[in-house]
C-alpha cells in the first residue's frame, strides 16, 4: 500500500494553514499554469535510483559518525499508557465471549450471515458475514432485528422483509418483498479478560496483530505495542530534529526539487499553485522560501545518507517497500525514477531510526 508516497513533504501544506479557493488571483501567465500532474513532473530531475540531478549533498551536509547530535528524548516518542491500553482493547474486541447456549434475546449483540434476495437473485448492499447487530433494534427496516429474537445460535432460517416505499437507498427495492437467509453465529457475551493465561492460548493470532515473534505474556504483547508506537512517533520526531539541522546554503538543485514537490502536493490538494496559496496566506517571497528551505534540509540529509552509502534501488528494492502490484501501479501513476526517491527516502529513515540514539531525559 501507498503509505507516504505522494507527499514526501506533505508538512509543507500546512506551514500554509487553511485556505478557500475561491476569488482564485491570476498569480501566473496563463500558459504556464498547471492544469495536471504527470508522471514526468513527479520524476523530474531524478534518477533511476532516485537521486537528485546535480545534487551532492554529501559536500553540503557531511554524515556524522555520532548520530548523538541529534539524539532523541524517550518521552518525545512514547505512547501514553492510555494508548497502550486503547490498543488492547482493539485487540481483545477480536476475542468476544460467544454464547451458543440460549435463544436471542431483545437487546443481545448478535453476530450473523445474512443474504437478501428478490425474486430469488441476491441484490446488491444485502448481503454480509459476521455483521454484529443489536437484537431489537431500529437500525433495519421492517422490524428485521426484532425477528431474529428467540431463535438459536447455529440456526438458519429466511426472514420475509418488506421496504418501504419509496425506499431511498435502492428504489429498485421500494415496496417490493424480499427473502432474508439469516444464519445466528453466536450472542456476544463481551470480551475476554487481557491475562497471561489468555494470551497463551491465543497467542499466534496475539503475535501476528501486535508484528512480535517472541511475546510470551500480556506484558509481552504491550510492549510490543509500546515499541509500535514509538517506532511510529520516531519518524515525526526524526523530521522535527532534521528541521533543526544547519545547513550553510542550501543548493539549488535540492530547492527546485522541494519546490516543485511542494507546488504538486498544494496543486492536487488545492487545485491552485504554491506562490497562489502564498499569496492567500499573505506570505512574502522571502517567507515562501524560508518555508521552503527548511523543507529542504530532510531532503538533504537523506540524499547525503544515500550517496554515502552508495544505495541503489532495483525492481527487487521496490517490491520490498510497496509489493510487485503496487510497484506496476504507481509506476505506471508517478513514475519509476520518483518511486525510486520514494525507497531511498524510506532506507534514510530506516537508517536514522537506527542510528539516532533515544535518550532519557535530564534526571531521569
Amino acid at each position: 500500500m501507498m503509505k507516504r508516497i505522494i507527499a514526501v513533504l506533505a508538512a509543507a501544506l500546512l506551514l500554509f494553514g487553511a485556505v478557500s479557493c475561491t476569488e482564485k488571483k491570476e498569480t501566473e501567465p496563463e500558459e504556464t499554469k498547471r492544469t495536471s500532474v504527470t508522471k514526468e513532473d513527479y520524476c523530474k530531475n531524478l534518477t533511476e535510483d532516485g537521486y537528485i540531478v546535480g545534487l551532492n549533498a554529501q559536500e553540503v551536509f557531511k554524515v556524522p559518525d555520532d548520530w548523538s547530535v541529534l539524539s532523541i528524548e524517550k518521552s518525545k516518542v512514547a505512547p501514553a499508557e492510555s494508548t497502550v491500553e486503547s490498543a488492547v482493547s482493539q485487540i481483545m474486541q477480536n476475542f468476544p465471549i460467544r454464547i451458543t447456549d440460549r435463544a436471542v434475546e431483545d437487546g443481545d449483540l448478535v453476530n450473523i450471515d445474512y443474504e437478501g434476495k428478490l425474486d430469488g437473485v441476491a441484490f446488491e448492499g444485502g448481503t454480509a458475514k459476521g455483521a454484529d447487530l443489536t437484537a431489537g433494534s431500529e437500525q433495519f427496516v421492517d422490524n428485521f432485528l426484532t425477528k431474529i429474537i428467540g431463535h438459536m445460535p447455529g440456526e438458519t432460517f429466511d426472514i420475509e422483509i418488506t421496504f418501504p416505499d419509496p425506499y431511498q437507498n435502492n428504489t429498485d427495492l421500494s415496496g417490493k418483498l424480499t427473502i432474508f437467509t439469516v444464519t445466528i453465529n453466536y450472542i456476544s457475551g463481551g470480551t475476554n479478560e487481557f491475562t497471561d493465561d489468555f494470551v497463551r492460548e491465543n497467542l499466534e493470532k496475539i503475535r501476528n496483530m501486535v508484528g512480535s515473534e517472541d511475546a510470551e505474556t500480556a506484558e509481552d504483547i504491550r510492549e510490543a505495542i509500546r515499541k509500535y508506537y514509538i517506532d511510529l512517533n520516531l519518524e515525526d520526531a526524526i523530521y522535527e530534529r532534521l528541521y533543526e539541522v544547519e545547513i550553510e546554503t542550501i543548493p539549488e538543485a535540492i530547492y527546485d526539487y522541494v519546490y516543485r514537490m511542494t507546488d504538486i502536493s498544494i496543486f492536487n490538494s488545492y487545485a491552485m499553485s504554491i506562490t497562489e496559496m502564498a499569496e492567500k496566506s499573505s506570505m512574502t517571497a522571502e517567507e515562501l522560501r524560508e518555508h521552503v528551505e527548511k523543507d529542504c534540509k530532510p531532503e538533504l540529509v537523506f540524499h547525503a545518507i544515500a550517496e554515502k552509502e552508495g544505495w541503489t534501488v532495483t525492481d527487487e528494492d521496490i517490491d520490498e517497500v510497496l509489493g510487485s502490484a503496487d510497484r506496476e501501479a504507481l509506476t505506471e501513476q508517478y513514475g519509476r525514477n520518483y518511486i525510486a526517491h520514494y525507497v531511498l527516502t524510506t532506507r534514510a529513515i530506516k537508517y536514522l531510526k537506527e542510528h539516532i540514539p533515544l535518550t532519557e531525559a535530564d534526571g531521569e
